[in-house]
């Protein structure tokens, strides 16, 4: 990715007797077109450079490492300015950078931290859109939905479709819902009036909710529309395809239903266990029991044994976070996480997020390694001994959210599991009850010679 290198439009301060801005100027000129050089000249320069200075040094530092395509090494420059606040003379430029970085690594959410130690009222324009959305989710995660609505409100373009779907949200946590329906009808129309037009996915991803809400209020033709809309190349076409199949088993139209949890069922790198509760329900409603009893036993026997995987998994890492990461990033069949469990975590947006900063890190690595030389003796050692105490930071943050989604997949299994066991039994009631209901009834006479039928199952 290229990203923006701003030009040196900035205020001259006082002169301090430790760098000379004249200096930082020559190096800065070099930014651009000769990274090395700028960076190694601005590198001693952050020794002894204090206040302002030194954070103009990091700046300039940040835009050749940047120039490098090393977004991973200039970051932390970055946001030591932006962490000083909206005072800070470099503030602007770096926070603009720092939202670059955090969109190239789809990663939005790491800035939340620097968001929130910003008051509303003092965020520069320039990042205004991403800091006012982050403030906003903020709220709504910690319960103040008045204040969530409020500040999502008056998030502008580019972030303006993801604050209006997480409005959406907010509206169903306080029971509206008929304005839940309007702002995720929203994002999907957005055009027009001063709006951006919403990815694919986040429009997707209001439709499934707005589908949502008519399934909750029970008009399922509705609810069936909104399903249909969500595309095969979708990330939500799986869970789109399956709830649709439980609108039409609510209004007892089985063929379709069962045509499409067993879609669902045959679609390589989806788990959705729910499909077999389901398929076992739809079986019963038809019922034909044996096949129902089938799905049941491959459910519990599978399940168990996923479930005993995910225990070890979160008992071994349990205290050491990078061991759930190393499992998890491990490639295909290297990898000791069961299958359905990494199609879990690879759907995950934190998830990926954390993958594709360490494939950066190591990138940064190799660049390293093929620098000049007097840069890798200066520059780059320092640089490289950086990364890899970040890559350790996101191999335990990383491991941390493979646990938090190994526990959550652990609870719906168990839980589906309950809801299989709950099916057992009612199929064992109504096969009692057809049996006894077959033993009241008398058998018809037999004519001569005619053999006498065998009991069903």
């Amino acid at each position: 990715m290229l990203f923006v290198l701003l030009a040196l439009a900035i205020s001259t301060p006082v002169a301090t007797a430790d760098v000379g801005r004249g200096d930082i100027k020559k190096a800065a000129k070099l930014a651009a077109k000769k990274p090395f050089d700028a960076s190694e000249r601005l590198w001693p320069m952050l020794q002894t450079a204090e206040g302002a200075r030194a954070d103009e040094v990091r700046f300039h530092l940040a835009r050749s490492l940047l120039a490098l395509d090393m977004p991973a090494a200039a970051e932390p420059y970055l946001t030591a300015i932006v962490k000083e606040g909206p005072q800070a003379e470099d503030f602007e430029p770096a926070a603009k950078l720092l939202v670059e970085i955090a969109e190239h690594f789809h990663d939005i959410e790491s800035l939340e931290p620097l968001a929130l130690a910003i008051p509303r009222e003092s965020l520069p324009a320039i990042v205004e859109p991403t800091f006012l959305y982050l403030q906003g989710v903020h709220a709504a995660e910690t319960g103040d939905l008045a204040t969530a609505r409020r500040l999502l409100d008056d998030v502008l373009p580019p972030m303006r479709p993801y604050a209006k779907f997480y409005q959406g949200v907010v509206f169903a946590k306080q029971g509206k819902m008929q304005s839940a329906y309007g702002a995720f009808l929203d994002v999907h129309q957005a055009s027009g009036d001063g709006r951006v037009d919403a990815p694919p996915d986040l429009q997707d991803a209001a439709m499934m909710n707005v589908a949502r809400i008519y399934f909750d209020v029970e008009r399922w033709d509705e609810a069936k529309k909104y399903y249909r809309m969500i595309g095969k190349r979708s990330p939500y076409w799986a869970e789109a395809l399956l709830e649709s199949g439980w609108t039409y088993f609510m209004t007892d139209q089985l063929e379709p239903a069962l045509s499409r949890v067993l879609t669902v069922k045959a679609t390589p790198g989806i788990w959705l266990p729910e499909a077999t509760v389901l398929e076992c329900l739809i079986y019963y409603s038809a019922s034909a029991y044996q096949e129902a009893e089938n799905e049941l036993f491959r459910f519990g026997t599978d399940g168990n044994s996923l479930h005993y995987e995910m225990e070890e998994l979160v008992r071994t890492a349990k205290d050491h976070p990078e061991i759930a990461w190393d499992t998890t990033f491990a490639e295909g069949d290297g990898s000791d996480l069961p299958p359905v469990l990494r199609a879990v975590v690879a759907r995950d947006r934190r998830y990926q997020a954390v993958r594709e900063r360490i494939a950066q890190i190591n990138t940064e690595h190799l660049a390293i390694k093929v620098a000049p030389p007097s840069w890798k003796a200066t520059v780059g050692i320092a640089i490289d001994a950086q990364l890899a105490h970040e890559e350790q930071a996101l191999r335990r943050s990383g491991g941390e959210r493979v646990i938090e989604l190994t526990t959550r997949a652990l609870a719906k299994l168990d839980d589906l599991m309950t809801q299989a066991e709950l099916i057992r039994f009612e199929i064992g009631e109504a096969k009692r009850k057809q049996l006894e209901e077959r033993a009241a009834s008398p058998e018809p006479d037999r004519k001569p010679g005619e053999q006498k039928k065998k009991p069903g199952p």
